[in-house]
């Protein structure tokens, strides 16, 4: 086996020098996130002391390459943001509530959770914030996510239809993996994950459908078609929610007033429609081992488990009980009889919200963190995406970070996404280019070339060779 790894290194070397000339600190980052959704550890992984996936050996060739870009001084210190400051406390903060905390023997060790969901994510994002961006690489960028999006929304439709033998990578379909098989789970082996990451990318082919002529925008709408039934195929009413909430807010830049109001009352009967088939959609057959009554029961379990995460928040508001140790404390709390509520139903499940599930671990002072850095890179996205005079690439990015923000959290209103594979890359890759993209048009605004006044004032008021205004 050994002789076998090293003739298939020994062949891929003869392509290391071509590459070496195109590799830059951009291309290994997009790389991580791209080959990390794609193909995660169950694709390729090296068990050892510390699990190795080739997301994380992409990391580590961007974390070498960079030190040569920068002895070389091609990469330059960023205009580090407070929004900086206030992501890097977090992983800090979030690595002083794991020291101490234990985990039940079958769950992920904390450290190790901490270093895949926190660190990982928070390195692409530093390393991104140095990367000098160009107008050919972010769009470049953005092709290969809209392509990546219609790939993952095509194996989607498979996955749902039964043409399994046209998915790959292949452990998407392996009966081995149980759960959520049957639904459009995705690379990611989650169907609300692989929501996220196609809402993501449904946002970029909505923004190129807009702005291209006759011709591009039926080649985006079929994108558009594809990526949406995509959406659909998860059969997750969450991801369905991510996507209206995106469209709403897309509404809110590019229709005029009239379409705004015709759009909420079709939003209005949409919503009317939906309650009276509320329980038809809530009982839908979803998973293929799961009968159809089980889906509704999903639902039931969000109000036990938000009675016991505010139970277990008000013991330990402020520094929260250890982060990744919520199944070792929260056992005491599914006994108390204070609520008229079943509480032992949800035992074995973990907490279905983002932000709650890290008030609980980390208290208030990591789930404000979390809060106050994605309300910056949302405030940063909607800059770039409502302003009509800016660079159409920037537009675009500001349009996708949107997409990736109201998937995130929308999904995380009902699941824990800051725990499932490359999300938090995603979405810290998505806040880095876009915080690049805007503190860079900060800077030329505000450096301005000093004119000469004599160049400045009309022809009429310039002084002659007599000195005298317009003899």
């Amino acid at each position: 086996m050994t002789l076998f790894v090293l003739m298939i290194l020994l062949a891929a070397s003869v392509w290391a020098i071509p590459i070496m000339k195109r590799w830059s600190v951009l291309t290994g980052l997009a790389g991580t996130v791209f080959v990390g959704i794609l193909f995660g550890p169950p694709f390729f992984s090296i068990q050892g002391p510390i699990q190795l996936s080739l997301d994380r050996l992409l990391v580590l060739v961007s974390v070498g390459w960079m030190a040569i870009e920068w002895r070389a001084g091609t990469l330059a210190k960023p205009a580090w943001g407070r929004h900086d400051f206030v992501l890097t406390a977090l992983v800090a903060w979030l690595f002083l509530r794991v020291l101490g905390t234990d985990a039940p023997p079958e769950e992920t060790p904390p450290m190790s959770r901490w270093l895949t969901y926190f660190v990982m994510p928070w390195m692409v994002y530093m390393m991104m914030r140095c990367v000098p961006l160009t107008d050919l690489a972010l769009r470049r960028l953005l092709n290969v996510m809209l392509g990546l999006g219609c790939y993952v929304a095509a194996i989607g439709i498979f996955e749902v239809t039964g043409f399994h033998g046209l998915v790959f990578p292949r452990y998407i379909v392996d009966p081995q993996y149980w759960e959520f098989l049957g639904r459009a789970r995705g690379p990611l082996m989650n169907p609300a994950g692989n929501g996220v990451f196609l809402t993501s990318t449904l946002a970029i082919g909505c923004h190129r459908w807009i702005h291209a002529g006759r011709l591009g925008k039926v080649g985006y709408l079929c994108l558009i078609a594809l990526i949406g039934a995509g959406c659909l195929a998860t059969l997750t009413r969450s991801v369905w929610l991510g996507v209206i909430v995106f469209a709403a807010v897309l509404s809110m830049v590019y229709l005029s007033r009239s379409a705004r109001a015709l759009s909420l009352v079709a939003c209005l009967v949409i919503g009317m429609l939906s309650i009276t088939g509320f329980g038809s959609i809530m009982e839908i057959k979803r998973d293929k081992d799961m009968p159809a009554s089980e889906a509704a029961k999903s639902v039931e379990l969000r109000p036990p488990l938000l009675i016991v995460a505010w139970e277990m928040f008000k013991d330990r508001p402020l520094m929260g009980h250890g982060y990744g140790g919520y199944f070792e404390t929260s056992p005491e709390y599914h006994s108390r009889r204070t609520w008229d509520m079943p509480l032992d139903k949800v035992r074995p499940y973990m907490q279905h919200n983002v932000i709650t599930s890290l008030a609980v671990d980390s208290g208030l002072i990591g789930a404000t963190c979390f809060i106050i850095w994605n309300l910056v890179v949302t405030s940063m996205s909607w800059r770039l995406m409502s302003q009509r005079r800016t660079n159409p690439e920037l537009r675009c990015l500001g349009t996708f970070t949107i997409g990736c923000v109201c998937g995130y959290f929308v999904n995380g209103m009902l699941h824990d996404v800051s725990v499932m594979p490359m999300l938090n890359s995603l979405l810290m890759l998505a806040g880095a280019l876009t915080t690049n993209a805007v503190v860079a048009g900060d800077s030329a605004t505000r450096v301005t070339p000093r004119m000469d006044r004599r160049a400045a004032a009309p022809a009429w008021a310039r002084p002659n060779a007599t000195g005298v205004p317009g003899c």
